[in-house]
């Protein structure tokens, strides 16, 4: 089973990987963690995910259509359940013309794969 341990400026998350589930998405996301600290360039990072709180029905698969193919669960967070309930706590404001972005940066440090 392979883990990736999230390290953010508010603590350690571990998100075990369900690669028979889906095993294109955990593919994808372990390719993230290899590649997701950017080259020289510094926009070069690209990669984004959720973790859910709650059940968010919207990004469920609901059609093959551009709103309707909803994202891959892919995983579930194992330790740093606290980690996550101080991020979802943090104040949030509106930058840039989006809402509930964070008042002061969320930032994932450091991310790595650990085989358990």
């Amino acid at each position: 089973m392979t883990q990736v341990k999230l390290t953010t400026n508010h603590g350690d998350i571990v998100i075990e990987l369900n690669a028979e589930k889906a095993p294109i998405t955990v593919a994808n996301f372990i390719e993230y963690v290899k590649a997701m600290a950017r080259t020289m360039e510094p926009h070069s990072a690209s990669a984004q995910f959720f973790i859910n709180v709650a059940d968010n029905a919207f990004l469920n698969h609901s059609g093959k259509n551009v709103q309707g193919w909803g994202y891959a669960v892919f995983g579930k967070v194992t330790q740093g359940t606290d980690v996550v309930d101080k991020i979802k706590g943090v104040s949030t404001t509106s930058k840039a013309g989006h809402q509930d972005v964070p008042a002061e940066d969320v930032i994932v440090e450091k991310a790595e794969i650990i085989e358990a």
